[in-house]
């Protein structure tokens, strides 16, 4: 299996996004559009000071070891107090822990085809 996790800098609005994809090429794609501002609308100069966000979006994609699967069990134990972590960040870090390899977004051949 491969996972894509999209994280944000913002502490203060934290936000974990994990996509699932069948091919690595489909994650590259898609690791091709990571870096964007968080809030592009918030990221403008002409805003007051308390309404601009320059925090960014980051992305990264694994691949799995064959047959893994999410402990949800182990997820809700390290939800919340005293870890203050959200779900998706739990995912996150076990999906991270369970990878295989990281995928790169310039790792594509130059035929085309998956490297």
């Amino acid at each position: 299996m491969i996972v894509g996790i999209e994280e944000t800098t913002d502490v203060g609005h934290r936000q974990t996004r994990i996509v699932r994809f069948r091919t690595e090429g489909a994650a590259r794609r898609w690791l091709e559009h990571s870096g964007g501002f968080a809030w592009p609308a918030a990221a403008d100069i002409d805003l007051p000071a308390r309404q601009q966000n320059w925090h960014r979006r980051f992305r990264e994609a694994h691949v799995l070891r064959p047959r893994f699967r999410l402990d949800e069990r182990e997820v809700r134990r390290m939800v919340g107090w005293p870890h203050y972590r959200l779900p998706d960040e739990v995912r996150a870090s076990m999906y991270r822990q369970a990878s295989v390899r990281e995928i790169k977004a310039e790792e594509v051949g130059t035929d085309g085809r998956d490297a």
